[in-house]
C-alpha cells in the first residue's frame, strides 16, 4: 500500500481536515493526528534514517493505533513500542474520566495486522506509571499523546534519558494548558528550557515556536 493510500485509511473522512476539525469525524479515523502532523512524523523518520541514527519508535498513548501504523510504514526497520492502557484513561488523569478514549488491544492489533507488517511491534499494556520503561532501550523518536499532566511527567521521567542524541521528541498535548504547564515545569526542573539546549518547533509552520503559540504537536530535537 502506498503512503498516500495509507493516509486515507488512517484519516478517513478527515483526510483534508487540519487541527481540531479532525475530531468531528473521529468515528472514522484511526488517529487524532491530521495529515500535516503525519507528514511531520514522516519527515522526522526519513531524516533519522538518512542520518543512520539508531533507536526505536515509541508511541505513548496509542488510541486506535493509527500513528504507530504510520511510523512503522515510514521506517520499517525500527521496532515500534505501543504503550497504553488499551482501556482508556487510567485513574488520576484529570480532567478526563477513567475509561474515556478507550481502544482495546485486540482492536489495535486488528488494524496493525491489516495496515502494517506486525513484526517489530511491541506492546506495553497498562498505566505508564507501572509499565515504563519496560525493556525499552535506545529511542530515536518519542511520540507522546497522553492528554494529562501526570502522564506527561511520567513518560518524560521514564523515557527521556533513553532518547539518543539527534532523537525527536513530539508532545501532542501542548495545546492543553495543564499539559503545557507541566511540560515547562519539567523543562525548568532539568534546566532544559530554551536557550539552554533545545529549540521548540511548530509542526504546522516548520519553524521555531512563536512566543505564546500553543499548537498541538510541539516537537524538539535532542
Amino acid at each position: 500500500m502506498s503512503l498516500e493510500k495509507l493516509k486515507h485509511e488512517l484519516l478517513g473522512k478527515a483526510i483534508d481536515f487540519v487541527g481540531n476539525d479532525a475530531q468531528r469525524v473521529d468515528d472514522t479515523v484511526l488517529t487524532k493526528l491530521d495529515h500535516v502532523r503525519l507528514e511531520s512524523l514522516e519527515w522526522m523518520l526519513n531524516l533519522l534514517d538518512q542520518e543512520n541514527i539508531a533507536g526505536d519508535i515509541i508511541e505513548a498513548g496509542v488510541w486506535r493505533g493509527g500513528a504507530a501504523i504510520w511510523m512503522r510504514n515510514i521506517s520499517p526497520a525500527r521496532t515500534v513500542w505501543c504503550c497504553d492502557t488499551f482501556a482508556g484513561f487510567p485513574l488520576d488523569s484529570e480532567p478526563y474520566r477513567p475509561g474515556v478514549m478507550s481502544a482495546s488491544l485486540p482492536d489495535v492489533q486488528y488494524h496493525v495486522n491489516r495496515l502494517a507488517d506486525p513484526r517489530r511491534f511491541k506492546y506495553l499494556v497498562g498505566d505508564f506509571r507501572d509499565t515504563l520503561p519496560g525493556g525499552i532501550g535506545k529511542i530515536a523518536l518519542l511520540h507522546f499523546d497522553g492528554d494529562s499532566p501526570r502522564a506527561t511527567r511520567n513518560v518524560l521521567d521514564a523515557l527521556y534519558s533513553r532518547t539518543v542524541p539527534g532523537a525527536f521528541v513530539v508532545i501532542d498535548d501542548y495545546c492543553l494548558r495543564p499539559c503545557k504547564l507541566e511540560l515547562h515545569a519539567w523543562f525548568n526542573k532539568r534546566n532544559l528550557a530554551k536557550p539552554l539546549d533545545i529549540t521548540l518547533m511548530d509542526p504546522y509552520t516548520a519553524a521555531e515556536l512563536a512566543p505564546h503559540a500553543t499548537p498541538c504537536g510541539l516537537w524538539w530535537r535532542k
